[in-house]
């Protein structure tokens, strides 16, 4: 994906055989990425982003929609995209941790009962003990 762009990009500066490439790419509508699984969330969505910036269309076979520690190619994505593409991140990582936390102050609502009696339930005293658990 990052070569077509990169290729796009620069087509006046390239030599034949990288030229010959280029023409090769740009004769295809669609260009298939060649892959034997699903895309990373990232690789998939970077894909959707190319084709708003450069109207190339690539075709994945979908996405798992996990999130991998991942570095963007060094090459052909412009600034732009990889912006958007942070922001989106980020974006994501905020609402998660929103959720997190409302999450967290929702556990903490009070009890329908009073916190001695779920204590008491939860270890009861002694003298309710059964006789086997007698520690004498």
């Amino acid at each position: 994906m990052a070569l077509d762009a990169h290729l796009r990009l620069h087509s006046t500066e390239l030599t034949a055989d990288v030229q010959k490439i280029a023409t090769a790419f740009d004769h295809i509508g669609s260009l298939p990425i060649g892959i034997t699984k699903k895309c990373c969330w990232a690789c998939f969505r970077l894909a959707e982003l190319l084709l708003e910036d450069t109207q190339r269309d690539f075709i994945l076979p979908g996405t798992h929609g996990v999130i991998y520690p991942w570095s963007p190619p060094p090459l052909g994505v412009s600034s732009q995209v990889l912006s958007r593409l942070r922001d989106e991140l980020m974006g994501m990582v905020v609402r998660w941790a929103i959720e997190q936390v409302d999450y967290i102050d929702a556990s903490r609502q009070s009890l329908p009962r009073s916190e001695d009696e779920v204590i008491n339930e939860a270890f009861p005293p002694r003298d309710v003990l059964p006789e086997e658990w007698d520690f004498t």
